[in-house]
């Protein structure tokens, strides 16, 4: 029985702490590149970029047949 429940809290914090890493690591407080503009997303804790943002245009590449 103890070891069932030492099982389970181990379990347990094995879960807490993988959504602690994953809630670290993931881009929530950041600097987003829309339309050519920086948007904050969240709470970002380092400063607007001073680069400009990179617009991305699409390109259309037509092969020719064979």
């Amino acid at each position: 029985m103890q070891r069932a429940v030492l099982l389970m809290l181990g379990a347990l914090f094995a879960v807490g702490l993988f959504v602690v890493a994953i809630r670290s690591v993931s881009g929530e407080d950041s600097w987003i590149c829309n339309n050519g503009e920086w948007v904050m997303h969240g709470k970002p804790y380092l400063p607007k970029p001073s680069y400009d943002c990179p617009v991305m245009t699409p390109t259309i590449v037509v092969e020719p047949t064979k």
